[in-house]
């Protein structure tokens, strides 16, 4: 066997199951196609907090991004190939596939182990409304690179990730719609946290709808509106007029 463990995935759940590995003695390696750390680091929990945390202390947007672009690669650092490399974790970058039972390929080199653990982790989900795709849209993997602040941003998904951004533009100044298909917000929570929050975000002036889908999406000069399953509509990005209104003519 070339190594006791083979980790697949280079984010929090890999990098954390590579230390483990190693600190008991396994031979181990480490293979991720993308940049250590993973959406942690680059898209996720690293750049959501510290928006939020610059918000809170009333920085404007453009400093508020400029720390997040200051803190990732900081944090980065600390999870580089050298930093693993020191905890005795081999680490390869590449695709991995597997080949057989007890076997990848990762750019063409067959590698034999004795376990395998996968944490390739997930990628943002885009919902199949109609029209959504035409005029384009943000994910957490694209919504750190704005140069601008949103005078008006629509949420679709009341999860973790879609409250984070949804809180952390709240406060430093877009209008925020954040929408939940499911009856509450963070449905995999405990009800009272969820319940906490959505107090929390309605007081912060944040509108919040759950238990409503997003039909469809049409794209005009003004702006962005959603029709909502309901039969109500919702002006996101650049519209004027209050965030909801009742259904008007077709457009």
């Amino acid at each position: 066997m070339d190594h006791d463990l083979v980790v697949i995935g280079g984010g929090t759940a890999g990098l954390g199951a590579a230390l483990a590995g190693a600190a008991v003695g396994a031979r181990t390696l480490l293979v991720s196609e993308g940049e250590l750390g993973g959406e942690c680091t680059f898209t996720g929990c690293v750049p959501s907090k510290t928006l939020i945390e610059a918000a809170a202390r009333g920085a404007t947007f453009p400093v508020a991004m400029a720390a997040v672009r200051r803190v990732v690669p900081e944090i980065a650092a600390v999870v580089a190939a050298e930093v693993q490399a020191a905890e005795g974790i081999e680490v390869r970058r590449g695709r991995a596939v597997f080949v057989s039972p007890g076997e990848i390929s990762v750019d063409g080199r067959v590698l034999r182990a004795r376990r395998f653990i996968i944490a390739t982790g997930s990628w943002p989900a885009v919902p199949p409304v109609p029209g959504l795709a035409e005029g384009g849209y943000l994910t957490n993997e694209t919504v750190f690179g704005l140069d601008e602040l949103p005078g008006r941003l629509t949420v679709l998904g009341g999860g973790a990730v879609g409250c984070e951004l949804a809180q952390a533009f709240a406060r430093l100044g877009s209008q925020v719609v954040l929408i939940e298909a499911a009856p509450r917000l963070l449905p995999a929570a405990d009800p009272a946290a969820s319940q906490v929050v959505e107090e929390v975000f309605r007081a912060e002036g944040i509108s919040v709808r759950t238990g409503v889908a997003v039909a469809s999406v049409k794209h005009h000069e003004d702006g962005v509106t959603l029709w909502l399953a309901s039969g109500e509509e919702a002006a996101a990005g650049g519209c004027s007029g209050p965030p909801w209104s009742r259904p008007g003519p077709e457009r």
